[in-house]
């Protein structure tokens, strides 16, 4: 088992939290999914499941087709890619305020498209599993979401790799 992050000292933290260093055997990796030169090279190809969660809803909606690019690197024929992420009704692109940067949040049809464009891109093809729904159901109470915007949802998702 892989694990990655852009920031190193996250699974430091995880080690204190759950007190399991001496139990966890998963090889943690410092990568960023958008350099095409990270240590994910070392991975093209061989990965069975990737579990992208809350992930993919941090970047607008070019990089996020740069991010399942380099998750498709990853994959083979029968690769599983699921996750979930923050998702709407309506799908949107949204800026931030703070810093200018974009997010990107789907909903199913729209991550329907994304992949649509990443098989002819990649030339692979992939079934894709997606459903939106409430954050309260995986455990968000109403005061954990309420600094979101009205309409905010949990988009679920699961992708197959069928053909190279």
């Amino acid at each position: 088992m892989y694990a990655t992050d852009i920031v190193g000292d996250f699974w430091e933290i995880g080690y204190d939290l759950f007190r399991d260093r001496g139990s966890m055997k998963a090889r943690f990796m410092q990568a960023d999914v958008l350099d095409a030169n990270s240590a994910l090279r070392a991975l093209h190809g061989t990965i069975d499941v990737v579990y992208a969660g809350s992930v993919l809803h941090l970047f607008g909606w070019a990089k996020q087709l740069e991010a399942a690019r380099q998750l498709v690197l990853l994959s083979k024929v029968g690769t599983a890619v699921l996750g979930c992420q923050i998702g709407r009704e309506d799908a949107e692109e949204v800026t931030s305020k703070w810093d200018g940067s974009t997010v990107f949040y789907h909903n199913v049809e729209s991550l329907r498209k994304m992949w649509h464009i990443i098989e002819e891109d990649t030339g692979t093809r992939w079934t894709v599993k997606a459903s939106l729904g409430s954050l309260e159901t995986v455990g968000l109470e109403r005061e954990d979401i309420a600094w979101m915007r009205p309409g905010t949802l949990l988009l679920q998702f699961l992708l197959i790799r069928i053909e190279n």
